[in-house]
């Protein structure tokens, strides 16, 4: 049992310092085993136990805290600062990540993951205001264009989509990105893709 992630993760306007530690088993899949979460408070190292509900009512895990922290650092989430990570893991994260669309000033990666099991997202649909990623176009993800912060997932997110296209449709939004190619009145600006690598839980 070993170090895994070592990060900062700003809740609510404070930064507070959390460790996970376990075991990681790398392979065709990325398993985590006993794993445990600690936060450090002035050199001092106490276990930290995570009281935060999904929506349905369900109590989050040390595995639902680590997917949701391991997909803010894929998508380059502006609440969370990396100290170390287990290194074959950052490779891996990193490859994902790397190509990017950008989007004046956001290295937006076409992949990222998201939730315990690591499932690969891919970029979709970026206006000014939401960015999409889609899951085979079964599940889906909806993030802010300005801090990049996870607004919804699934259900929600699919149809805060159908919204967007709309609102561009309809001069609402502005539409940025999109990987199918556009009607012929959208406002698209198309964006170069390059090699540059760039909800929310409070736990």
């Amino acid at each position: 049992m070993g170090q895994i992630l070592d990060c900062i993760l700003d809740a609510e306007g404070k930064n507070r310092h959390f460790l996970f530690e376990g075991d990681v088993e790398m392979g065709d899949e990325i398993s985590f085993y006993h794993l445990e979460v600690k936060e450090v408070e002035d050199e001092t190292v106490t276990p930290f136990v995570i009281t935060a509900k999904t929506w349905a009512g369900l109590q989050l895990t040390p595995y639902d805290a680590i997917g949701d922290v391991l997909s803010k650092y894929t998508r380059g989430a502006t609440d969370f600062h990396l100290i170390s990570m287990y290194e074959p893991l950052k490779i891996y994260l990193d490859e994902l990540k790397k190509d990017c669309v950008i989007v004046g000033d956001k290295a937006i990666p076409q992949k990222i993951v998201y939730d315990s099991f690591f499932n690969e997202y891919e970029l979709m649909y970026v206006t000014d205001q939401y960015i999409y990623y889609t899951e085979f176009g079964d599940s889906y993800l909806m993030l802010a264009t300005d801090s990049i912060e996870l607004l919804a997932t699934n259900f929600f997110a699919e149809c805060g989509y159908l919204d967007s296209v709309e609102n561009v449709a309809s001069g609402k939004e502005v539409l940025l990105y999109c990987v199918e190619e556009p009607s012929e009145d959208a406002d698209v600006r198309h964006i170069p893709i390059t090699d540059k690598t760039g909800g929310q839980y409070d736990y």
